[in-house]
């Protein structure tokens, strides 16, 4: 059993579900240790980007309750598709995206469907 790679999911519940389907089948996930790269947490930070502060920022106090609110509240400006090439231009192979998952969602836990489309851009 392998996770379909699949990064898109309409809801939580459905990667729950595929991912509990493999966790209820531990015998059939292997670990080559020979593919395991050994680096500090430094290293590893040093190796990837970082856009903190564009998709965290929580509270009350944020004026506004648009994605674009919520994303620009800590000094970020929008991310563009052309800022996120720039790093992949720049060398980096990854990029650290923070979430904060309690930005616009209703007392139901459902996220705000702009906010998702707004992550999704992220994962490309």
């Amino acid at each position: 059993m392998k996770l379909s790679g699949k990064l898109n999911y309409n809801t939580a519940s459905e990667f729950d579900k595929e991912f509990a389907d493999l966790l209820n089948d531990v015998s059939e996930i292997r670990i080559d240790m020979s593919d395991l790269v050994y680096m500090t947490t430094a290293e590893i930070v040093r190796d990837m980007g970082h856009l903190g502060n564009t998709l965290e920022s929580c509270g009350d106090w944020i004026q506004g309750k648009t994605v674009t609110n919520y994303e620009t509240a800590w000094g970020s400006p929008v991310i563009t598709e052309d800022m996120i090439k720039g790093y992949k231009n720049a060398g980096f192979d990854t990029l650290r995206v923070p979430i904060a998952w309690s930005n616009l969602r209703n007392d139901k836990y459902d996220i705000d469907p702009g906010y998702m489309e707004r992550v999704d851009m992220f994962c490309y």
